[in-house]
C-alpha cells in the first residue's frame, strides 16, 4: 500500500499576520501539487493528521474552496480531526464543525471514527482532545474487528508528539516512550507540532522498530526562525506485510515467486502472470519481498516545489514593531518615574510634556496614560484621602 502524508493543512482565507503573499492561493497551489504527487505515485490516499482547517467554523465560501479542491485530488482523503478542527478541544463537537460536514458526506475519511483497512493492512486514528499527550495511549495502534492479526498497523494522531523533552513546561509525548509500549504500532502518523521531524526510525521493546512521520505542516503560519528555514514537504510512504499472498483459488496455498514475472500456487499449483501489478503488487509489493519475515516500510520525503522560499513569503516586521514599541513604552515609564510623585496630580500633562519632550509617537503616549488608568483601577484608589 502506499500513501501520501502531509502535515497540518490550516485551511482559511485570511492572511496570517506574518505572511506577505495571498495566504490562500499559496495554501490552494500547494494542495493541487498534493494532488499531482498522489496521481503520480498512484498512491492509495492521502493522509491528513489533523488541523484540517484553522478553524471549527470557517466561512461557508472557504468549506466550499476547500471541497472542490479535495474533488480535484481524486484520492480519498484520511484524517484525524486536530485542536483546531474542534471547539473548546471536545471531539464531541465535531458534528457541529466544518471537519465534521467534511467527514460526514464522505469527502474525508475520519480515521478515528472508520478506520481503513486491507488484507495486510489496518489504519487507525486518534483524534485531538483534553486528554491528549496525559499518557501515550493516543499514539497506539488500536485493536479493529475482523483486521488480519499478521496486518501491518498504521495510527493517525494529532498531538505533542517529541524527539526531546523540550527544556520547558508544555504537555508532550516523547517517541521514545512510545516505542516502549507492547501495543506500539509499525508506523505512527502525527501532526500538531508544526516544525515537525520527518522520519525517524526506533527500537521497538516489542522487536522490530516504529517508523514515526511527522514531515511538518502544509503551510507556514508564523514568523519563527525554524519556519522561515522549513521547507514544507511531504512523506510518501510504501508499506508491504513481508509474507506471501494467499491463493485466492485455493485459499490454502502461498503463492511462490517464479521467473518471468509469474507465481504459482504451493497448494494447487494455480500459475498467476505478472505478479508485479495490479493486487498482489498493490497489497504485497514486488515477489522478492515476499517472504522477508518483517514488514517492510520505505518512506520519501518529497519538499514541495511550490513552497517559496521562507524569506520571500514571511515577514518578522510585526514582532520586530512590537518588540520595538514596547521598548520605547519602558524608557517612557522610566522617564515618567523620574519627574517626582508630586507632579503625578496632573498625570495627563507630564506625560504629555515628557513625550513632547522626547518626540515619542502619539500611540506610545495613549499606551502609556492606557497603562496607567488600568494601574490606578487597580489600585482602586488607595492613597486616596476622605
Amino acid at each position: 500500500m502506499k500513501l501520501l502524508i502531509t502535515g497540518d493543512w490550516h485551511y482559511r482565507s485570511q492572511n496570517p499576520v506574518a505572511r506577505l503573499d495571498d495566504f490562500q492561493s499559496t495554501l490552494n497551489a500547494k494542495l493541487h501539487e498534493i494532488g499531482q504527487i498522489a496521481y503520480d505515485h498512484d498512491v492509495e490516499a492521502v493522509v491528513a493528521p489533523g488541523d484540517i482547517f484553522d478553524s471549527p467554523s470557517p466561512a461557508y465560501s472557504t468549506l466550499t474552496a476547500l471541497e472542490r479542491i479535495i474533488q480535484d485530488i481524486g484520492r480519498p482523503i484520511w484524517a484525524v480531526p486536530g485542536n483546531h478542527d474542534e471547539h473548546a478541544h471536545s471531539l464531541e463537537s465535531l458534528d457541529r464543525t466544518a471537519y465534521g460536514h467534511l467527514a460526514a458526506t464522505g469527502m474525508i475519511r475520519d480515521l478515528a471514527a472508520s478506520p481503513a483497512e486491507t488484507d495486510t493492512v489496518t489504519v487507525t486514528g486518534t483524534g485531538f482532545s483534553t486528554m491528549t499527550d496525559t499518557d501515550v495511549s493516543d499514539y497506539l495502534a488500536k485493536n479493529v474487528p475482523d483486521a488480519t492479526e499478521n496486518s501491518v498497523k498504521i495510527h493517525v494522531a494529532h498531538g505533542m508528539l517529541l524527539e526531546h523533552a523540550p527544556g520547558f513546561e508544555l504537555k508532550h509525548t516523547l517517541l521514545g516512550d512510545v516505542a516502549k509500549h507492547p501495543h506500539c504500532p509499525d508506523v505512527l502518523i502525527c501532526g500538531h507540532e508544526h516544525l515537525g521531524f520527518g522520519v525517524r526510525r526506533i527500537p521497538r521493546a516489542r522487536g522490530g522498530e516504529l517508523v514515526a512521520i511527522n514531515p511538518g505542516a502544509l503551510v507556514r503560519l508564523s514568523a519563527h526562525p525554524g519556519e522561515i528555514e522549513r521547507v514544507p514537504q511531504v512523506c510518501l510512504l510504501e508499506v508491504y506485510p513481508g509474507t506471501a499472498p494467499i491463493c485466492p483459488h485455493c485459499s490454502d496455498g502461498a503463492l511462490i515467486p517464479d521467473r518471468n514475472d509469474t507465481a504459482y500456487c504451493s497448494n494447487c499449483r494455480a500459475k498467476f502472470c505478472h505478479v508485479s501489478e495490479g493486487r498482489f503488487a498493490y497489497e504485497y509489493g514486488p515477489p522478492e519481498i515476499w517472504d522477508i519475515g518483517e514488514p517492510v516500510i520505505e518512506t520519501k520525503l518529497i519538499p514541495l516545489v511550490t513552497a517559496r522560499p521562507g524569506h520571500e513569503v514571511l515577514s518578522r516586521a510585526h514582532i520586530e514593531q512590537a518588540a520595538e514599541r514596547e521598548a520605547k513604552m519602558g524608557q517612557f515609564l522610566s522617564l515618567l518615574s523620574r519627574e517626582g510623585e508630586a507632579k503625578f496630580l496632573d498625570l495627563q500633562s507630564i506625560v504629555e510634556g515628557v513625550a513632547k519632550s522626547e518626540n515619542l509617537p502619539r500611540e506610545v503616549v495613549d499606551e502609556a496614560l492606557s497603562r496607567i488608568a488600568k494601574a490606578r483601577e487597580t489600585l482602586g484608589g488607595r492613597g486616596r484621602t476622605a
